[in-house]
């Protein structure tokens, strides 16, 4: 009832959970709603042994289980527990999945920083729902696994469409774990897209969240991305609004470094290249990286892919891709040489006029 009263619910979540475990602590500040896996006991392995589920530090991990299973910073784990009253903890006693797969299969994995890395050559089939955007998509400027892709829209209201088809691509078609990070986006416009991309994973800062614990969390899931491409996963991360996200982590350094403006820009700039520079591509998995809205320059020298979208559709058609903007910079090792060569011929004299009818050639 106190939840209900004065906790807003934007994604319907049909549970409450008490963050300090205490049943009988009902302060509006102890409760959150969350769905019902939230509310069982597991979470992700944070340093110091401790399991976290966003913000919870109070489940305990043993070093010996730690050991036993070869636990690393970012696993997501399943298991029973038992509460300790006086010292206010859950205690793990058992571990029964490490990110989905039974324990046992985890004794031994690769370290994500050792594996060999490769150039992005396998492509994300982008076809998908008869979405034309992404079959010239597919042509002109292919994606590939591992990549670092920038999406920019001149027309931000037509985003939110293009998003959805975007991460269901990737997760049903593609069998790529797809992880949706927002911040400070309308819930009514996120709770659309997560109604409609059953498959993906969100994380989404919101009302009632502080803004540092928010980008631990962001760092806690990059580094579970990290341990699913060990497992030998295929793992995308897409950024739906990376200027609000730069422009929180500016405001946070400004908060808690002390920093200027200008110092706290230029360190969220570096945060933000970080976090896209984390993709990877190697012969067991791989981890992309896709960015959407980041107008300036911070991550235009990083990126294989550029996708730009025009402010309103070619005329008599229903493109809104630029085709002479967007370009993959390693698109040799991503396309056959025939492939390779109708590109070019297209890219040659290209101009505004001329799209559509070498579109036609193209395609």
């Amino acid at each position: 009832l106190i939840a209900e009263a004065f906790i807003p619910n934007p994604f319907n979540y049909p549970d409450i959970n008490h963050k300090d475990e205490d049943k009988a602590n009902n302060s509006v500040y102890n409760l959150e709603w969350c769905n019902k896996s939230y509310n069982e006991n597991f979470g992700f392995i944070l340093k110091k042994g401790y399991l976290s589920n966003y913000y919870k530090e109070n489940v305990l991990i043993l070093n010996e289980l730690s050991n036993q299973y070869n636990l690393k910073e970012g696993d997501f784990v399943t298991g029973a527990s038992c509460y300790i009253k006086n010292k206010n903890l859950m205690l793990v006693t058992s571990l029964q999945t490490i990110n989905n797969n039974k324990a046992q299969e985890h004794i031994q994995r690769l370290e994500f920083n050792n594996l060999k890395i490769y150039s992005p050559t396998k492509k994300i089939d982008l076809s998908y729902n008869g979405f034309i955007d992404f079959d010239i998509i597919n042509k002109i400027c292919p994606v590939a696994k591992g990549s670092r892709v920038l999406i920019n829209f001149e027309n931000k209201d037509s985003a939110k469409e293009t998003i959805i088809n975007l991460l269901n691509c990737l997760s049903l078609k593609n069998n790529i774990e797809t992880f949706l990070l927002t911040i400070d986006d309308m819930p009514e416009e996120i709770y659309n897209i997560v109604e409609n991309c059953a498959e993906i994973h969100l994380v989404h800062y919101g009302f009632g969240m502080e803004r540092q614990n928010y980008l631990d969390m962001t760092n806690l899931i990059v580094q579970h991305c990290q341990r699913l491409v060990e497992d030998g996963k295929d793992v995308a991360i897409v950024c739906y609004n990376t200027s609000n996200y730069k422009n929180n982590i500016a405001l946070n350094a400004m908060i808690t470094n002390d920093l200027t403006e200008n110092g706290a820009m230029a360190y969220a700039s570096n945060k933000v290249k970080d976090l896209f520079c984390t993709a990877r591509n190697f012969d067991v998995g791989s981890l992309t990286t896709v960015f959407v809205n980041l107008q300036d320059n911070t991550l235009l020298d990083v990126s294989n892919t550029i996708i730009n979208f025009n402010k309103e559709v070619l005329p008599d058609t229903d493109i809104t891709v630029d085709t002479i903007s967007s370009f993959t910079r390693n698109i040799k090792d991503i396309v056959t040489d025939d492939e390779y060569k109708n590109l070019i011929l297209f890219k040659t004299n290209l101009t505004k006029n001329n799209v559509l009818a070498k579109l036609n050639d193209l395609c």
